[in-house]
């Protein structure tokens, strides 16, 4: 059995997995389950206990999706978590380096393992920026 192969699949695989785990949170909200509350709303007559707590569910769903970014925020950048910002510079830093160590006497295929976690790590660096709102 060819280990060497063996290794290099396996990198390849966790680090398509991983990019596309961080791919997933950049799709834009979805909205129809706002829509389906909204179409509940208009059924339920304003007098039915269950009215308001519906409205309410409904207007946080609403200031989570279209919440207003203030113009003296919109122009600064924000780190809303630490940890994963620190992770990705380090994530960043080091397999830059060791993809560079890699291919400086020429290509080698660990480089492509190396380069998508270094990438991976820009993923966190651009994640951290992101404000996560409980739901």
């Amino acid at each position: 059995m060819n280990w060497e192969l063996l290794l290099k699949t396996l990198g390849i695989i966790v680090g398509v997995v991983a990019s596309l785990y961080k791919l997933r949170g950049i799709a834009p909200k979805s909205r129809s389950v706002l829509r389906t509350d909204l179409e509940i709303l208009k059924l339920l007559e304003p007098s039915d206990p269950n009215y308001p707590i519906l409205k309410s569910q409904i207007d946080v769903k609403i200031s989570n999706i279209y919440h207003p970014v203030p113009l003296e925020v919109s122009k600064r950048f924000k780190v809303y978590n630490w940890y994963t910002f620190i992770f990705g510079i380090i994530m960043f830093l080091g397999f830059s380096i060791w993809t560079v160590y890699l291919v400086k006497d020429g290509f080698s295929w660990w480089a492509l393992l190396t380069g998508s976690f270094a990438f991976a790590g820009v993923g966190n660096i651009l994640g951290a920026f992101t404000e996560i709102r409980a739901k």
